[in-house]
Order: C-alpha cells, then structure tokens, then sequence
C-alpha cells in the first residue's frame, strides 16, 4: 500500500505541489499512518508537504507527528490557544 501511494503522490505531484492534510491527526490508525509514513519517507526531493492538526488532551499523550518514522522531516509546530 505504502509503495503504491508513493507512487500516486510521485505522480500527482509531477504536474504541481501537493498538500496532503490530516485534520485529528490523534485519531489517524496505525495502519494508515505507516502507509503514509512510508509513501513519505521515499517522497525526497518531490514537492510534497504535509500538514497535520492535533487537539491536544489529557486522554491523548502528545506527539506532534504521530507519525514517528517522519522525525527526519523539517516541520514546524504551531500551537493555537483555544477560541472562543
């Protein structure tokens, strides 16, 4: 799956950048984040960027990637107080 992906994101991403969003990263499975970790880890060099939101909990230990395999990517991390 993860090999397949990569592929359609190398492909997508031939004729113009792509955005890839998760919104409630916490809730992204494990299977979908290691496909997507994989398809990412092999995407060097292609215009392909990420971004994630996170609701931060108590019930949900924070991690702002979720996606471990991904510590090698640049990323900054913005933090939003709440609205109101």
């Amino acid at each position: 799956m993860g090999l397949g992906f990569a592929g359609v994101l190398r492909d997508l991403a031939a004729d113009r950048p792509v955005l890839i969003a998760i919104d409630d990263v916490q809730w992204l499975d494990t299977a979908s984040g290691a496909v997507l970790s994989y398809a990412l880890r092999r995407l060097s060099g292609v215009p392909v960027g990420l971004l994630l939101t996170e609701r931060q909990s108590d019930d949900i230990p924070p991690d702002p990637l979720r996606l471990g395999q991904l510590a090698d990517w640049p990323f900054t991390v913005i933090t939003l107080s709440p609205l109101s």
